[in-house]
């Protein structure tokens, strides 16, 4: 399997992403949140950002999987419950303990979960970098199936079989036709060297809009070109076929009706937003930087408690 071309992301080596998990405090919108602002909960320790790396909607059930900086929760679909998943991963021949530094989640279809990161150490001699991991079975048991020691996706995004995600190791976005099992590499958005968050066109699969800091960039093309069409700060992305939102550090959610180009103000967060989903029929989940998370059944105009950690 050849090398990455590019090595200027985030994560610039083995050894300093070993060490950091690939977490910089610019890669989350919650890591750049005054300390004061952040309180640790079981669920999040508020001394180490970033506090919300992942989260994700079982279709089957409605429940959701969490990953934090403490590890890999599942909660139930009522809020009850935040359960903590003690997942293994295998890669590369070898099995090891997975969960405590999760990068990303994303189903794909029906029960396949897609995720990457690092894993939990060094007990069973993984790599550091997972690449592209697949769980069937929600999350306890997972393998590598693309990219093993070579890729770390902060962020990962899936429609129909199309799958896209930022590789901190590349610096750039990897794009897949078959549900995750190759990929091509593609540029970042140009000047830019993180991309925060992504969000494929339910109608076209070629389309994708990728956040940074602060702005929001198209591309028609899967990835191989990118332009600017919003100023967005830190903005956390979601599109499906009722609507494209996005939720801001200021706690703000808009909404876009042209693909992004131009966006009206719905609601707000009541704190800080670490990840934002959205559900086929309209549903939106954000999980704040202290571990709760909220949802909106009115396109973000307004927003209930799920749960409290």
């Amino acid at each position: 399997m050849p090398r990455p071309r590019l090595l200027r992301g985030s994560c610039l080596t083995v050894a300093v992403a070993t060490l950091a998990g690939c977490g910089s405090a610019a890669h989350e919108t919650s890591a750049t949140a005054p300390p004061s602002a952040v309180k640790s909960t079981p669920l999040v320790d508020a001394g180490r950002p970033p506090y919300i790396t992942a989260l994700a909607v079982d279709p089957a059930d409605r429940s959701l999987l969490l990953a934090t900086n403490r590890g890999l929760y599942r909660i139930d679909a009522e809020g009850r419950h935040a359960r903590p998943i003690a997942a293994q991963a295998r890669a590369e021949g070898r099995e090891g303990p997975f969960g405590q530094r999760v990068s990303s989640l994303a189903f794909v279809g029906g029960r396949e979960l897609l995720g990457s990161g690092h894993p939990n150490g060094t007990a069973g001699g993984l790599p550091p970098f997972l690449g592209v991991i697949e769980s069937l079975d929600g999350g306890r048991r997972w393998s590598a199936i693309a990219r093993a020691g070579m890729s770390d996706l902060h962020v990962l995004v899936a429609s129909g079989a199309a799958v896209y995600g930022f590789d901190t190791v590349l610096g750039g976005v990897v794009a897949s036709s078959d549900e995750g099992r190759s990929f091509a590499e593609r540029l970042a958005p140009p000047g830019e060297a993180l991309v925060l968050d992504m969000a494929i066109d339910p109608h076209e699969h070629r389309h994708l809009l990728a956040s940074t800091l602060t702005a929001i960039f198209s591309s028609p093309d899967g990835g191989n070109t990118w332009r600017r069409i919003a100023a967005g700060a830190e903005a956390h992305l979601a599109w499906m076929a009722p609507g494209l939102y996005r939720a801001d550090a200021d706690r703000s959610v808009q909404a876009s009706t042209d693909g992004g180009a131009t966006w009206r103000r719905v609601g707000s967060l009541p704190r800080t937003p670490g990840k934002l989903v959205e559900l086929p029929d309209g549903t939106l989940y954000a999980a704040l930087i202290d571990g709760s998370i909220v949802s909106s059944r009115d396109g973000g105009h307004s927003w209930k408690g799920l749960f409290a950690p």
